[in-house]
């Protein structure tokens, strides 16, 4: 709370990963809506689309916009998150197990 308050530090120090279905290329209506995957470690992240041919990475503190596509710049630091992403996708199960979804997203479907 206190970072988002801007008394804290921007600097992560458990990896936050998340996972989004979205289509590749990214449509020409929503030109930034391609990330599949992304993780956040530290002051970086590293956002990539789904079949893995294309990635970025940012630096959230020097460019929280995130306008600066720095892989090219930190080939090291790209290669380690991309593992660090590669590892986390293999703990993902092949699809939903279990009852996943909550009774008011049931309930809207018999509407």
């Amino acid at each position: 709370m206190a970072t988002l308050k801007g008394k804290g530090t921007a600097r992560r120090k458990k990896p936050l990963f998340w996972k989004a279905v979205v289509p590749w290329p990214a449509r020409k209506s929503k030109p930034d809506h391609w990330v599949s995957y992304a993780v956040v470690s530290e002051n970086w992240k590293l956002v990539r689309n789904g079949d893995a041919k294309h990635a970025e990475l940012h630096d959230l503190i020097a460019d929280p916009l995130e306008k600066s596509d720095l892989k090219a710049k930190h080939p090291g630091k790209t290669n380690q998150l991309r593992k660090m992403l590669a590892q986390w996708q293999g703990t993902l199960p092949a699809k939903p197990t279990g009852d996943v979804f909550s009774n008011l997203r049931n309930t809207e479907k018999t509407r």
